[in-house]
């Protein structure tokens, strides 16, 4: 193998690149460089030290290994060794030096700081072969040596491909920054089969920084990652930002576990169009958390094409008690243009609203032209709906003159003939096992042959438990 050595110095400051954008005119991709930097500090402490800590921690003796720098050959992880990351690690270049990271089933890294983090870049794949019996895990240094652990400790993992988003689609050389990793970090292209590999039974802990307001790392960042990436079986729990997000891209899902993040759960940008079945989220009851799902499509220009638009079956949101003057934990937020189909659905016990949809044009028109719908679903808040309402300035005035009708949410539900509404949201809080049938309740499976067909509602059927063995979290 051969790694280039990126951080030498005890003291990096990363200056990052948080847009880059296609001009509307033209498809040609425009840097658009914000000031904003952060002082990251970058701990060096060598493997003998650190695998001196291991043993006075744990009473064991492990070998480590120290990762860093950009990696350009074929590397195998083995359950043998410990990993450390040490800044951000790049499998391969972009496009080019194509590497394959391949890991073993029970192998653990972990990262110290939020400048520790895993990239794999476009071209370039990772095989995550976990198992139910020895998943992967990546986590933080807190968490090796058994010290406390909190959200924010290291910094996470990000997949970028050559798939497609509506910021840049027309050019194949399209070169689209990713939030919160280092500057040339990009995604994005024409090809909406890219594979960036495999992710099966994999754990990622205690995650997650802030560069800047809008810039963060994720537990797991999907930059246009295409369908011919297999994700099955993947954790993200007490990530300091998002649980997963997805920036274009039409990467496909099952048995996501979404567990105590502290904004979204799951959040989707720039035209993603992927599957998801089999999506548990819990927020942390009493602790920080804000929205199950927060969706958008396009902020400046919600009509743009191709227009985000999953297709999520199977899904039980348990929310919490978290409330504050700047977010409370929510069921599901879509705006900003976002389509999206809902199958076999339960959102519940959230303090805030169970459904939201943003009062723009496009938003309120895909409720009322079927590019948002949902079939078979639950919801049970303490606020089931909240309405759209028109854009307003400061003083709180209506701007311009719109015209769009905005839409009853309730009365939009409550028309449908298979969804329901439970006013006692306690009867579904321990939906942890996620079946919730009544008789006029009966899921449906989406037409596609991505989807298992089910007879039950929510994540997880309580006679099949997918999430038993390999998670951490369920029971807090």
């Amino acid at each position: 193998m051969e790694l280039k050595d990126l951080f030498k110095l005890s003291a990096v400051t990363l200056a990052l690149t948080m847009t880059v954008a296609c001009s509307d005119d033209d498809d040609k991709v425009e840097d658009v460089v914000v000031e904003d930097t952060v002082e990251l500090t970058q701990i060096e402490i060598d493997q003998e030290t650190l695998e001196a800590e291991y043993l006075a921690a744990n009473g064991v003796a492990a070998d480590i290994e120290i990762l860093t720098g950009t990696l350009t050959a074929d590397m195998t992880l083995t359950a043998d060794k410990i990993y450390a990351l040490r800044g951000p690690v790049v499998v391969g270049n972009d496009n080019e030096d194509n590497t394959v990271l391949t890991i073993d089933p029970s192998v653990t890294i972990f990262g110290e700081t939020g400048g520790d983090y895993l990239v794999i870049s476009r071209g370039s794949k990772i095989e995550a072969n976990g198992t139910a019996a020895d998943p992967i895990t990546m986590t933080s240094k807190s968490d090796v040596l058994g010290e406390t652990v909190a959200a924010g400790q290291w910094g996470g993992v990000v997949l970028l491909g050559n798939a497609s988003s509506n910021k840049c689609t027309a050019d194949a050389e399209c070169a689209l920054q990713v939030e919160g990793a280092f500057e040339g970090a990009v995604f994005g292209g024409t090809d909406d089969e890219d594979n960036s590999g495999t992710i099966n039974y994999l754990v990622v802990k205690y995650a997650g920084f802030e560069i800047a307001p809008d810039n963060e790392l994720n537990g797991v960042t999907f930059g246009g990652v295409g369908s011919g990436t297999e994700v099955d079986y993947l954790q993200v729990h007490s990530n300091a930002d998002d649980g997963v997000e997805f920036f274009g891209g039409t990467v496909n899902l099952k048995h996501l576990v979404l567990t105590n993040n502290l904004d979204d759960s799951v959040d989707w940008d720039n035209g993603y169009r992927g599957s998801m079945q089999y999506v548990l989220v819990k927020h942390d009851a009493t602790g920080e958390a804000n929205r199950g799902i927060e969706a958008d499509n396009d902020g400046s220009t919600p009509g743009k094409t191709p227009m985000s638009n999953p297709t999520i079956a199977n899904m039980t949101i348990i929310g919490g008690s978290y409330k504050s003057d700047d977010k409370d934990s929510e069921g599901i937020y879509l705006r900003e243009g976002t389509q999206g189909s809902f199958y076999n659905v339960v959102v519940t016990n959230a303090v805030g609203e169970c459904l939201e949809v943003e009062g723009n044009s496009v938003s309120q028109g895909h409720l009322e032209d079927g590019g948002i719908n949902f079939h078979s679903s639950v919801i049970a808040c303490d606020e089931n709906f909240k309405d759209g309402s028109y854009a307003k300035d400061d003083k709180g005035d209506v701007i311009g003159s719109p015209t769009h009708t905005l839409v009853d949410l309730t009365a939009w539900w409550t028309a449908s003939t298979t969804n329901e509404l439970n006013s006692t949201a306690a009867d579904m809080s321990a939906v942890l096992n996620g079946i919730f049938t009544t008789d006029t309740t009966t899921p449906t499976t989406p037409a596609d042959a991505f989807f298992d067909v089910t007879d039950f509602i929510g994540a997880v059927d309580a006679d099949d438990d997918w999430t038993a063995d390999w998670t951490v979290g369920l029971e807090d």
